[in-house]
């Protein structure tokens, strides 16, 4: 054999040498990547039932609220019957709209369609504002009829 030919053998040898070792590299890297996605799974699977955890306490408690609310109505009703004034449209508009505005917010918690954190970050925040200055009037209306101290 001369000695181009071993030459030339040899630069073969070499490359798929080298071949080989980007091959194992590759592999290496796609190991990696595959490893990279299942902790992003992983992550993706807790983010998504802390989520669902949120979402179930937030309507528990908030559902725990409006019939909270719909109790001192009832309780303001009876008030209202016992002093003679049940027949009062001012007092009957009252109860009405805030027993109308309960309900719809419970229609709405009820009917809430979880998409995404975003959304449902907005819808929660949005959803407690309106139930809190719903729950102050409701408890104003206690207080001035002494149902509440």
């Amino acid at each position: 054999m001369s000695l181009r030919r071993l030459q030339s053998w040899g630069l073969l040898f070499a490359a798929c040498i080298g071949l080989a070792s980007s091959c194992n590299v590759l592999d290496k890297k796609a190991q990696s990547a595959d490893a990279t996605q299942s902790t992003l799974d992983v992550a993706n699977d807790e983010a998504n039932k802390v989520y669902r955890h949120d979402l179930e306490i937030f309507s528990y408690e908030s559902g725990l609220r409006l019939e909270r609310n719909d109790s001192i109505m009832a309780i303001f009703k009876l008030v209202l019957e016992v002093e003679g004034k049940s027949g009062n449209s001012y007092y009957k508009k009252e109860i009405l709209d805030l027993e109308s505005k309960n309900a719809q917010m419970k229609l709405q918690l009820k009917n809430y369609k979880a998409d995404d954190q975003a959304g449902w970050e907005k819808f929660k925040y949005t959803f407690g504002q309106e139930l809190f200055y719903l729950e102050e009037a409701v408890l104003a209306q206690g207080v001035k009829r002494k149902i509440i101290n």
